[in-house]
């Protein structure tokens, strides 16, 4: 909802963080599940972590102790009530960790977890209405700087006349903003999608659009959300809360793009007209192209897939990060590219042909006069039929020509040792020599991967070179520029 006479959109999120702060107290809840022995007794729930850890004592029923009577059925919804909030949790996301007894065996103390619940019985609270995501990220905003971003040029404005800034973008034809809020030391990103929108495809975007924050700040936000339905435009009042753990954050501290000059010209001696140079034509990240590449993100699993592998790649061991880097170059040409378009290594198609032709005639001949177990024409025929296919460089740099960047000769020399990486090989030479070259290539090829995800979405623009960052470390002289344009 747009406020006319300041120009800017109105968005009142604090009844939402006070519901999320507040199930993230330690409360005790009333167990209600008619006829099962645990109906009535009282339940401590407490956040541990990305989970809600809890613990009850519950009478020792006579007999041979199966604890078959504090179990419940996978599909059974368990209600949980306390002052605060009633809870809905599915009997499948009732974890029991530990079952200890009392002194004279009358009790069981027991421990677990819960993996999800919700506030509503009825979830249909959630269908086709406007939903808000929030991801708590701790004491410290690891994730998201607005300032490097392309702001909306509205902005928000707060019930309390706090005025804040956010990205609106599109993620497949619905519009989204996104921004972070601070209460009580604890950092919220928070995603809101500004029209109706369905649960399942809500959840696609969301983690589309914090894909596309991961490969950009380098750091993606995982690890849980709450997810909370309002049936008002203004987002004011939540009808319904979702909580959910998901896979662990991935924290690089890489960085792909910077609007601050001071964070990566640390340490290097710059001087204040180096520093200038670099600032030439540093632009914020324009949200047209945070749009485009959150949506093709949604659209397209494999370059969900080749950004995934490029975040775990950076935090990975080296043996397993340039294997994981030139996966992800293949995903993303398996996306944009056919082979079927690609010249093989005889460019002529009818001369191709004729030779591949006269291959196989030889084969079959020779075939003919020896056993199969010692000659294997049948499988020896499959693979002349591939002869012709481009090698593995040709795949791999045919789209860095279509995105409009040029390789160098050692990024083409890196494509070409594919093959050497991906088997298991590694750079050869002394230990710390070896560590040194590797991790060159290592970054060399993380800039390949980021340059083909940025330019499929659109970008131009300057993105950090971590080989001339880190070339203190690898001790390679390359004299390039700390921000390279693409």
């Amino acid at each position: 909802m747009t406020n006319k006479n300041l120009d800017c959109v109105e968005k009142d999120f604090q009844p939402s963080l006070n519901k999320v702060i507040g199930l993230m107290k330690q409360d005790d809840y009333t167990i209600n599940a008619v006829n099962h022995y645990l109906d009535g007794n009282i339940l401590r729930l407490s956040k541990s972590g990305k989970e809600y850890a809890f613990s009850f004592t519950s009478q020792t029923p006579s007999g041979k102790q199966t604890h078959e009577e504090i179990k419940f059925q996978a599909e059974n919804i368990v209600e949980l009530t306390s002052s605060e909030a009633s809870l809905y949790v599915l009997g499948k996301a009732i974890f029991i960790d530990q079952i200890d007894f009392g002194f004279d065996r009358s009790e069981k103390k027991v421990t677990g977890s819960i993996s999800g619940f919700c506030t509503v019985k009825n979830q249909e609270v959630f269908d086709k209405c406007y939903l808000r995501y929030i991801v708590p990220i701790g004491e410290k905003n690891k994730v998201f700087n607005i300032r490097h971003f392309e702001k909306s040029k509205q902005g928000c404005i707060t019930p309390q006349g706090l005025l804040a800034t956010h990205i609106d973008y599109v993620v497949s034809s619905s519009d989204f903003h996104l921004y972070t809020a601070r209460e009580n030391n604890e950092y919220f990103l928070i995603i809101d999608c500004i029209e109706q929108i369905d649960l399942p495809s809500f959840e696609e975007k969301c983690f589309s659009t914090l894909l596309a924050l991961g490969l950009i700040s380098g750091n993606l936000a995982l690890d849980e959300s709450f997810i909370l339905s309002f049936s008002e435009e203004r987002m004011s009042a939540p009808t319904g809360l979702i909580y959910q753990p998901k896979p662990s954050s991935i924290y690089t501290k890489q960085a792909a793009f910077t609007t601050n000059i001071s964070s990566i010209s640390y340490g290097k001696g710059l001087s204040k007209e180096e520093k200038d140079k670099l600032a030439v034509g540093l632009e914020e990240f324009p949200k047209d192209v945070f749009s485009s590449l959150a949506t093709q993100l949604h659209k397209h699993e494999k370059l969900r897939r080749a950004t995934m592998l490029l975040l775990l790649g950076k935090i990975a061991s080296l043996e397993m990060r340039l294997p994981a880097y030139y996966i992800a170059i293949e995903a993303i040409t398996a996306h944009a590219v056919k082979v079927k378009d690609m010249f093989g290594l005889i460019k002529d198609e009818s001369v191709a042909k004729k030779v591949l032709d006269s291959i196989k005639k030889l084969v079959e001949a020779k075939g003919r006069l020896h056993n199969a177990d010692d000659f294997n024409s049948k499988v020896l025929l499959k693979k002349i039929t591939h002869l012709n296919r481009p090698t593995n460089e040709q795949k791999l740099s045919q789209l860095f020509k279509s995105v409009g960047y040029p390789l160098s000769e050692e990024e083409h020399k890196i494509l070409r040792s594919r093959n050497v990486f991906l088997h298991g090989g590694f750079t050869r030479g002394e230990d710390d020599k070896r560590y040194r070259d590797t991790l060159h290539t290592s970054l060399r090829l993380s800039f390949l991967v980021t340059v083909l995800l940025l330019k499929l979405a659109g970008f131009e623009g300057k993105i950090i070179n971590y080989a001339e960052l880190w070339s203190g470390t690898t001790k390679k002289k390359l004299n390039e520029d700390l921000l390279r344009s693409i």
